[in-house]
């Protein structure tokens, strides 16, 4: 089976993780291995992968590879404080995988999501992140609770997107190296911007707060400006290489020519690029 996998690879044919996760479940050239990661809330989550049988180096690579992936994966998800495997067979290979994963997850590239997992570990009070490898004998599973019924949800759901149907709405998405933001009124887009920025160069939060601050007020003029003279003031602070000065400059002229009427957005969405525990930002 490795075989064919490892030859698809070498055409430059694309290997996706659910194409091999489906076609080792329940093989005989796999091992089942429980992978029991305890969140940073103390609550568990189990999941069953099915690792490689391997005999050559360059089987052993694929299953490596194959392993981290999976692991990789489930911490960019969860996070975490422990992952902890039961393999249900005492396999060689698998073990010697499993038992170097301390050291391969300390290489560039996979010690990010380890240091990741114990900034949000210690910021809930936690230690560390670690792997363990224990016995199956000692597993035990996760009791499941019933699921618990969504009443209304979808309901309301619905009744949420009508209203943003007919709403003043921004959407702000905040990056490593650019803010994103678009203004709709109701199901007419109005505007959008494009910010480069270095939030890196800001020894302090209000020079970041600030930035997206201005730019959502840029957003809110060009909604309550709409229609009217003032709309093209606010075109130079549209451009992607105006600066924050530029922009400041015309929402504050806008805004005091408007007064009240410039108070418009009814909703505001924001993506942010990073891990925040209880108000602070703990990934980086």
């Amino acid at each position: 089976m490795l075989d064919a996998f490892i030859q698809k690879a070498k055409e430059g044919k694309s290997l996706w993780l659910p194409d091999v996760r489906g076609a080792l479940a329940g093989s005989s050239e796999a091992v089942p291995v429980i992978f029991s990661l305890t969140l940073c809330t103390g609550e568990r989550v189990d999941r069953c992968h099915y690792l490689p049988r391997w005999s050559t180096p360059e089987e052993r690579c694929f299953a490596t590879e194959y392993l981290d992936a999976c692991i990789f994966n489930t911490l960019s998800v969860y996070s975490g404080q422990e992952l902890r495997f039961f393999p249900r067979e005492r396999d060689a290979g698998i073990l010697e995988l499993l038992g170097g994963l301390e050291e391969r997850f300390s290489q560039p590239g996979l010690a990010k999501e380890i240091r990741l997992a114990g900034r949000v570990s210690r910021s809930f009070g936690g230690g560390s992140f670690r792997f363990v490898l224990d016995d199956f004998e000692n597993y035990r599973p996760v009791r499941v609770e019933p699921a618990r019924s969504s009443g209304d949800l979808a309901q309301r759901l619905k009744q949420a997107a009508q209203a943003e149907s007919r709403a003043n709405c921004c959407g702000v998405d905040v990056g490593g190296t650019d803010i994103k933001l678009v203004a709709a009124k109701g199901k007419k887009l109005v505007c959008v911007k494009e910010f480069d920025w270095n939030p890196a160069e800001s020894p302090r939060a209000e020079g970041i707060i600030d930035s997206v601050q201005w730019l959502v007020r840029l957003m809110r003029a060009c909604i309550a400006a709409e229609g009217t003279a003032l709309s093209a003031r606010l075109l130079p602070a549209l451009e992607k290489e105006a600066s924050l000065e530029t922009m400041t400059l015309a929402v504050s002229e806008v805004e005091q020519a408007l007064g009240d009427g410039v108070n418009v957005l009814d909703a505001v969405g924001l993506s942010f690029p990073d891990v925040v525990v209880r108000n602070r930002i703990v990934g980086g």
